[in-house]
């Protein structure tokens, strides 16, 4: 619940230093080249972008485990687990199950359609742009000749 926010608060303060620094592979994210009508992507840009995404989440990672270790917070998360494994309380492999398969896999599901979707942000937006309809008319005004 905490580290998808913070890794977000992480991406823009990148994105802004990128932007500062002229640094054009990480300007924007999801985009990996500099010509926006190009559909050929450049291997140096998605590997800058990717790069960049590892240490964030490393540093998110790092935040994170040291944020939970706090004595305090770790009792608090011993009480809501006990919450949210109390329908399964006596079923010792059900628990396995739902500790080990079913958790992790909604929590990690909904965390990667969460970051897929802030990271291709402006790549979707480029996408719109490209396609909409004005677009499409510019593009059909250029190819018919005037009569």
């Amino acid at each position: 619940a905490f580290g998808t926010p913070f890794a977000y608060i992480l991406l823009k303060i990148f994105t802004k230093l990128s932007n500062k620094f002229q640094i054009k592979p990480l300007m924007n994210t999801g985009v990996y080249n500099e010509d926006r009508f190009s559909t050929k992507p450049k291997l140096s840009w998605w590997l800058a972008q990717v790069t960049l995404w590892l240490i964030i989440i490393v540093l998110q990672r790092t935040c994170m485990g040291l944020m939970f270790s706090n004595v305090s917070i770790h009792s608090n998360l011993g009480a809501f687990g006990s919450f949210v494994l109390s329908p399964v309380e006596g079923h010792y492999y059900l628990r396995i199950i739902f500790v080990l398969v079913v958790l992790p896999f909604l929590i990690n599901s909904m965390e990667f359609w969460v970051q897929d979707n802030f990271l291709m942000e402006q790549s979707q937006e480029d996408r719109t742009r490209r396609y909409s309809r004005a677009s499409y008319n510019e593009l059909q005004e250029t190819k018919t000749p005037n009569i």
